[in-house]
């Protein structure tokens, strides 16, 4: 009987440890199942805040060149504007002016109002960058980018705050500790909108320039860029080429190049954009080498030469672009490095007063032997500079027409009953121009005279002609015989242009 039970007993016990066992088993796979699905809702719910964070960066990507470009906008009005992919053809000029189709006109300015001078941004875009369809990877690429530039600029501003404010008083100090952790992290939205465009611009042009517009002369699908902003939109750096070497001075602006004067330009099509561009209130610029070992730091009036050479050729100015400036007929070339203000990168030439600092400390002796000179004032308002580049100019006998008697120079206007018949002369120079009234009785000398002295400054005696055009004549001084200007053919009102020989 005790063996009965003893078997029973065991029996019993066998089936308990299997059904517990069999328990703990389904209770593992549960518990397994349920780490499983635990597992899988933390993926997907981190797939999920990942695509919204993606999602998110993408908008901020999108809304970040929405705005630009529409600040960039020349006008509210969307009737008013104009874009374009246009083919470029090299056309004659030494500013920033290109030509446009005559259609331009029609689309831009259907309801003819014109509320600001005309800018057009060039761009040339990167083929492999396609704005509509960012990856996740390149909007991670740029926002995290410009979230560390955004960051490391309130650093800088931060410290530099703390050296200045090192002896505010204690409250401020307290203040400042209890403001919130979050706000002082953030990235102020606007800091982070240009710093986000300035890798998407990056990205998805080559190369930007901008520019004003001289004539719609152009055949219908192009576009004339002058040499400067080929040279731009080619990337091609200002100490490397000599613009004058291709480009005739005396050439009417906007005329398509042929011959000789052709240049290279971009073989893609560049896009335009009619833009408002803001106006300019400073700008930085870095004489080339060459103007350095030309003597670009020696001139009395750097400020004058400069001002007169950007309100009379150009538009606008943009980062990157080559400047030309002339003085006493010789070329001096700088860069860009920096506008103000520098939303676009560019800015506005026309009706502003703009302050142009020079950057000696940035120019790259072309050898050696030349250095660069000392760094001048902030400002080319009282630029004192020494330098020890040497310059040699060619100087030329005195003329015999300097022994002339300079004429006598009428006022402007000048009545218009005259007891004496008056000759209203435009003279032209690739350095400027100028409006003189002489006497019908002047000689060819004496006019020759007052353009070396009083136009031309020609300390070197330099020879040149006067020529006009339409038709083209070409005059030289006589001074054996004293021929007056009515006689010499130039009656009432005449543009007589210089030419070096």
């Amino acid at each position: 009987m005790d063996f009965l039970l003893d078997g029973a007993s065991q029996k019993f016990d066998k089936r308990a440890s299997k059904l517990k066992e069999n328990a703990n088993s389904r209770k593992s796979q549960m518990i397994i199942q349920q780490n499983i699905k635990l597992e899988h809702d933390r993926k997907q719910a981190a797939f999920k805040t990942q695509k919204e964070e993606r999602d998110t960066k993408k908008k901020i990507v999108l809304s970040a060149v929405a705005t630009y470009e529409s600040k960039l906008n020349y006008s509210s009005d969307p009737a008013v504007s104009f874009s374009a992919d246009l083919t470029p053809v090299p056309i004659t000029g030494l500013g920033d002016k290109i030509t446009l189709p005559q259609s331009v006109l029609e689309k831009a300015f259907v309801s003819n109002e014109v509320e600001q001078p005309m800018c057009f941004r060039l761009t040339l875009p990167a083929p492999t960058f396609d704005l509509s369809n960012l990856s996740a990877g390149e909007v991670e690429i740029v926002v995290s980018e410009a979230t560390l530039s955004c960051k490391q600029r309130e650093e800088g501003e931060s410290s530099s705050k703390m050296i200045v404010d090192s002896d505010e008083d204690e409250e401020e100090e307290e203040e400042e500790e209890n403001e919130d952790e979050d706000e002082a992290n953030s990235v102020n939205k606007q800091q982070l909108g240009a710093a986000i465009m300035s890798i998407v611009n990056a990205k998805r042009f080559l190369s930007t320039t901008h520019g004003g517009v001289v004539e719609f002369t152009a055949e219908e699908g192009t576009c004339g860029i002058t040499a400067k902003t080929a040279k731009a939109l080619l990337g091609i750096s200002p100490a490397t080429t000599t613009t004058s070497s291709i480009i005739d001075p005396d050439a009417t602006p906007g005329q398509i190049c042929t011959g000789k004067n052709v240049f290279e330009v971009p073989t893609n099509k560049i896009q335009i954009k009619m833009c408002k561009l803001p106006k300019g209130r400073e700008c930085t610029l870095v004489p080339s080498p060459q103007a350095i070992m030309s003597g670009f730091a020696e001139l009395a009036d750097v400020k004058m030469v400069l001002e007169q050479s950007l309100c009379r050729l150009r538009t606008t100015i943009s980062v990157g672009d080559e400047i030309s400036t002339w003085h006493r007929g010789k070329e001096f070339t700088l860069s860009v490095k920096a506008v103000v203000p520098a939303d676009f990168s560019g800015v506005c030439l026309i009706n502003t007063d703009i302050e142009v600092n020079l950057a000696y400390e940035d120019v790259e002796p072309a050898s050696a032997s030349v250095s660069a000179p000392a760094a001048p004032p902030a400002t080319t308002t009282t630029t004192t500079t020494t330098t020890t580049t040497t310059t040699t100019t060619e100087h030329f006998p005195p003329p015999e027409y300097l022994q002339s008697e300079l004429p006598i120079t009428i006022s402007t206007p000048h009545p218009t009953h005259s007891e004496t018949p008056v000759i209203d002369i435009l003279l032209r120079s690739p350095h400027g121009s100028a409006k003189i009234s002489l006497p019908t009785t002047t000689t060819l000398p004496s006019l020759f005279h007052f353009v070396h002295i009083s136009f031309l400054s020609n300390t070197a005696n330099k020879p040149f002609q006067l020529v006009s055009r339409f038709p083209r004549r070409i005059f030289s001084p006589s001074p054996s015989s004293q021929v007056t200007l009515s006689e010499a053919g130039i009656t009432t009102q005449e543009a007589l242009m210089v030419e070096w020989i």
